[in-house]
């Protein structure tokens, strides 16, 4: 909610809810999970590089399934990744573990 006054003095209180402008952020606590390879990475890296990309986002449960309209948020760090075995490697079947941070639009 918002609220601002007029000229008058009189409060205008704004409920809205939140239909974009919601920040989502997938990240596995610890390492554990959201691991990546090298390969899907490097796809999530070159979408990442369009700046006006915008992409369904599915979360699925097993009772439950949601969908998002979501760009990379470039205001921010879009794409997070370090080696999951800690050090560096090349090769396209390398493991990452990534953090995605997105903005949902409309």
């Amino acid at each position: 909610s918002t609220s601002s006054r007029t000229l008058s003095g009189e409060l205008i209180i704004d409920f809205r809810q939140k239909v974009a402008g919601r920040t989502i952020t997938l990240v596995a606590p610890d390492g554990e999970m959201g691991w990546v390879k090298r390969s899907i990475l490097n796809i999530l890296r070159s979408w990442a590089s369009v700046l006006d990309l915008r992409m369904t986002l599915t979360l699925e449960y097993p009772n439950d399934t949601r969908q998002f309209l979501v760009m990379f948020r470039h205001y921010d760090t879009a794409i997070e990744s370090k080696p999951v075995l800690g050090f560096p490697s090349h090769e396209e079947n390398s493991w990452f573990s990534v953090t995605l941070r997105f903005i949902e639009v409309q």
